[in-house]
């Protein structure tokens, strides 16, 4: 059975669109992929913050913004974390 890609039947400026390249490209540094992953996940973010701020629908229905979501969540799996530590560190000074 041959495999055969599809995307390189397709002219270069198409098949690069989709993600096929005739060589591979040179492996980036992780610094430099955490770093567009951050700015990436931030603006992703702020367009639905900016979309939850705008909207009647959940202007009117008081809906909790993206945002303000995301920080309940952290800080009380902070706490979570925090009080999980806090009971073993007890328990093992009671042993």
């Amino acid at each position: 059975m041959v495999n055969h890609n599809i995307l390189s039947a397709l002219p270069p400026w198409c098949s690069g669109w989709l993600g096929h390249r005739q060589e591979s490209l040179p492996n980036c540094p992780n610094y430099v992929i955490w770093i567009w992953s951050f700015i990436e996940a931030f603006c992703g973010v702020s367009v639905l913050q900016a979309v939850f701020e705008q909207a009647h629908y959940f202007i009117q229905r008081r809906v909790t913004t993206i945002i303000t979501s995301y920080v309940r969540h952290f800080l009380n799996a902070l706490i979570q974390i925090l009080f999980v530590q806090a009971t073993e560190i007890r328990v093992l000074l009671l042993f």
